[in-house]
């Protein structure tokens, strides 16, 4: 994953949220140093899903997290992502 870091932003509680350009994917390291994946299938696409990991971004370059969202701008599709940090309305939480 490091090999293709595009951003990284800093959360609450110590986490760091890492976009991944090139994995189509946004992660998430804790204080401990454990990463996971936070959004992404590792797939290009512009699939919205309510389930975190069946959503599939498209070199997402920048990332912001702030009160509980984290926000990925999707560089091919033009599109700013919300990914969550709880489900709500019938998602599931993932990560």
């Amino acid at each position: 994953m490091t090999s293709s870091v595009a951003a990284k932003a800093g959360g609450g509680s110590g986490r760091v949220g890492v976009a991944d350009a090139f994995h189509h994917s946004v992660h998430k390291i804790t204080p401990t140093g454990t990463v996971s994946t936070l959004a992404g299938t590792g797939s290009g696409g512009a699939a919205d899903d309510f389930v975190k990991a069946a959503v599939s971004f498209r070199k997402p370059f920048r990332i912001a997290i702030n009160a509980g969202s984290t926000w990925v701008p999707d560089t091919v599709t033009g599109t700013l992502r919300r990914v969550a940090a709880e489900a709500s309305r019938g998602q599931q939480r993932a990560a």
